[in-house]
């Protein structure tokens, strides 16, 4: 969820608790943290966009991530799983 509408922050949570954050530093690149790891995205891109996740201070990208154009996409990972994710809500704030 987004918390609040102006900031660029993001929230997973389990009930009340924060359970992961997703925070945009500047331009596309955002830091994530959960359960003590960090990780970087950096959304490439702009025909055929998608977005490195690699783990925070790495340069070798642990997955991709490919949006669909309407809402969700799919994380494909280093070693070939893939992941098919989608929005909570029409509005896509959750």
């Amino acid at each position: 969820m987004q918390p609040a509408a102006r900031r660029r922050d993001h929230e997973l949570r389990a009930g009340v608790d924060v359970v992961a954050t997703l925070r945009f530093q500047r331009g596309t690149l955002a830091d994530a943290e959960a359960d003590n790891h960090h990780w970087t995205f950096k959304r490439q891109g702009f025909w055929h966009p998608r977005v490195t996740v690699r783990v925070a201070g790495s340069d070798a990208d642990i997955a991709l991530f490919h949006p669909h154009w309407a809402s969700g996409g799919t994380l494909e990972f280093a070693d070939g799983q893939t992941l098919k994710l989608s929005s909570a809500n029409f509005w896509q704030s959750e």
